[in-house]
């Protein structure tokens, strides 16, 4: 329950509010515990217990609340993203680094995430050597028959492709124009889209019948797209072959959601702190991490039911504009109040004032307002010596 509390200062400060959180909202009196004490109880924990519970709250979260879809089916996003560990000798050891000339250590996060509802439904925490196909097939398990899954460029493979056609689980992938020679061919012409089967390289094919899949034609549709950060056209390889049922005019709108999955990721490193870690160790690193995606997917849930208000009374009566969560400022509420929903014989009430106070925080969303990107240069930020109280 602690590490769902969205640690982000020393852990001597964030226990001991913690603790004092639990003194004042029950008969306990703790007298507060060291941190010693709890790095040496945490050892005992493995952070599996938050990816179940994460499992558990997606399946209650999709059984029992009425989710955005699009045309009928879930929409999901697989990309993964490099974050760094604290330059510890053990860390080094657990998780490599990102390549041979990097200073620090660092971890692959691969994400299987839910655009239009903002859940996250499976996480990866892994070496840097491991790569993104690899963990996108491993997530495949927890997507079910009818999803359809986006990928980034970095992604095609036909072995992938007949692995989503073996599970009736749909695709589209962004892929380079010389990624095949159909797409080439593709690219060549003139045409906005086209249906065709890939060959199937010796590589893929071994794989294929290392996994057991005997089904290995693959029927795509290529769909010619102009993206808004690309200067040219770009190319999506895609199993949504039917025409009527989903229109060329579609598909640049589809591709886009993927770029929620990056917004989660720039929540997860700078509104959750996700790289400030408690420990060095790879258990502690893990639970760190797990914690904290369980603790932004609570918040989605409460965030969706708080839109759906939104969207059906405030806008309708105060504004014209269209309106939004302020993601921030529920985490800003939810922090303690977490502690609390875990704890409360009145949990009902207590969700209750914390909608109504995200539903009073709302934010205007402003359509095509976007910002240059500044590089800036890597630094460590989360020294485990000089953590604010």
């Amino acid at each position: 329950m602690f590490q769902l509390n969205v640690v982000r200062s020393s852990l001597q400060s964030e226990l001991s509010q913690f603790f004092s959180i639990l003194d004042q909202d029950t008969e306990l009196l703790t007298w507060g515990v060291w941190k010693s004490s709890y790095c040496e109880a945490r050892k005992k924990f493995s952070a599996s217990a938050f990816v179940e519970l994460n499992q558990l709250l997606t399946h209650e979260f999709y059984q029992n609340i009425d989710y955005r879809q699009w045309r009928g089916h879930r929409l999901l996003a697989v990309d993964s993203s490099i974050i760094k560990l604290p330059a510890k000798q053990v860390t080094e050891d657990a998780f490599g680094k990102v390549n041979k000339v990097a200073k620090d250590p660092s971890a692959r996060l691969s994400t299987l995430y839910d655009p239009l509802n903002n859940i996250t439904l499976d996480l990866k925490v892994t070496p840097c050597s491991i790569g993104e196909r690899s963990l996108a097939h491993q997530h495949l398990k927890h997507a079910r028959q009818g999803d359809i899954i986006i990928y980034d460029r970095g992604y095609p493979a036909a072995w992938l492709m007949a692995l989503h056609q073996e599970a009736k689980i749909d695709y589209c992938f962004r892929a380079p124009w010389s990624y095949c020679p159909e797409t080439r061919a593709f690219w060549q012409s003139e045409d906005k889209e086209r249906t065709v089967t890939l060959k199937i390289s010796t590589l893929s094919s071994a794989r294929l019948d290392e996994l057991g899949v005997t089904n290995q034609k693959i029927t795509v549709r290529l769909v010619r797209v102009d993206l808004p950060e690309s200067e040219e056209s770009e190319v999506l390889i895609t199993s949504l072959i039917d025409y009527d049922d989903y229109p060329y005019d579609e598909f640049a709108w589809l591709y886009h959601q993927r770029w929620a999955i990056e917004e989660s990721y720039k929540s997860l490193k700078s509104q959750f702190e996700i790289e400030n870690f408690t420990g060095y160790s790879q258990l502690a690193i893990e639970q760190d991490i797990q914690a904290k995606s369980l603790s932004k997917n609570i918040i989605a849930v409460i965030a969706s039911q708080v839109q759906v208000v939104i969207k059906s009374t405030v806008q309708q009566k105060v504004s014209k504009r269209n309106y939004k969560i302020n993601f921030a400022a529920g985490l800003r509420d939810m922090k303690n109040n977490m502690v609390r929903l875990f704890i409360s014989n009145t949990p009902n009430l207590l969700i209750k004032r914390l909608l109504l106070r995200m539903i009073k925080n709302r934010q205007p969303v402003r359509p095509g307002r976007k910002f240059s990107r500044v590089e800036r240069r890597a630094l460590l930020k989360y020294p485990m010596r000089y953590k604010r109280c």
